[in-house]
């Protein structure tokens, strides 16, 4: 879980390619960009920044990712998901009724880093396994708030949930190796947790401020294949990691293939058991 500390931001840079894509809130409460305001008629004080609230199994390592790349003098946040920018104070109750509806009927969902790509001054990850989840939720959510939701906030199209772990570097050169090895270290080991809940802060003049967390609660499942509960947990995942202490399971996939693996030896054995049995009556019978 993210540090309750304040936590500054800078303001996001006027590049509409990093723009559109960097997760960093890229508003400020007292200047925004005309896209980035609140469509409320009034002028809002005080915003609200929604994310997602990760496992640290998780969050952590995709926090030491942007420890390691993005600018030190720049980088006062960890890692994170970003589902709004700017949710309006006016707006409180109505979104705090919602948050609440939502997180109690909701489930938590397995979530896996997926791959790297590039920003035009940095590199971000998608989510991997709980993309669908996410969107499902972030479009729920959406439509019922899209009357006062910002231009940025309010977009149907295109939203990716993303770590971004390097940005704001003008170096060509520094940004495309850390692309090369990012894609190679994720290639080599994909993280896996949990969505547990949602975060919301409050943003004040590049401070964030922890106002309340969400926890998922609920039974309902918003998109994904899995069958019951956590994806992975119809396959005894999360049970054998812990079992296993870590040591044999990479991912779910690896638990239904070790699963269908002795499926598969059974049925030999029976077709092979059958086949003597077989073989001894007919030679009885000659």
């Amino acid at each position: 879980m993210w540090s309750r500390k304040k936590q500054e931001w800078r303001q996001a840079s006027p590049d509409p390619c990093n723009e559109a894509i960097d997760s960093a809130v890229t508003t400020r409460a007292n200047s925004p960009q005309p896209s980035h305001k609140p469509n409320t008629g009034q002028e809002e004080h005080q915003v609200y920044v929604l994310t997602l609230n990760l496992s640290p199994s998780i969050s952590v390592p995709l926090d030491q990712m942007r420890e390691e790349y993005f600018p030190k003098h720049l980088n006062r946040t960890p890692a994170h998901i970003t589902l709004f920018h700017a949710l309006p104070h006016s707006q409180f109750e109505v979104i705090d009724a919602e948050l609440n509806r939502m997180a109690s009927r909701t489930r938590p969902y397995h979530i896996s880093t997926g791959t790297p790509f590039r920003l035009k001054r940095g590199v971000a990850v998608l989510l991997g396994s709980g993309e669908e989840q996410s969107q499902h939720l972030r479009e729920e959510l959406r439509e019922q708030w899209t009357q006062w939701l910002s231009q940025q906030d309010n977009s149907s199209r295109g939203w990716q949930p993303h770590w971004t772990v390097m940005n704001k570097v003008e170096e060509e050169k520094k940004v495309q190796s850390a692309f090369n090895t990012l894609r190679r270290i994720l290639f080599d080991e994909v993280h896996h947790g949990k969505a547990l809940g949602f975060d919301l802060w409050k943003y004040n003049s590049g401070n964030w401020e922890h106002a309340k967390m969400y926890r998922f609660e609920g039974h309902e499942r918003h998109g994904g294949r899995t069958s019951d509960g956590v994806e992975g947990e119809s396959y005894g995942y999360f049970e054998q990691r812990r079992k296993s202490r870590g040591n044999e399971l990479k991912s779910p996939e690896d638990g239904l293939q070790k699963s269908n693996s002795r499926t598969r030896m059974a049925d030999m054995w029976r077709t092979v058991t059958l086949a003597k049995k077989k073989s001894g009556h007919e030679a009885e019978q000659r």
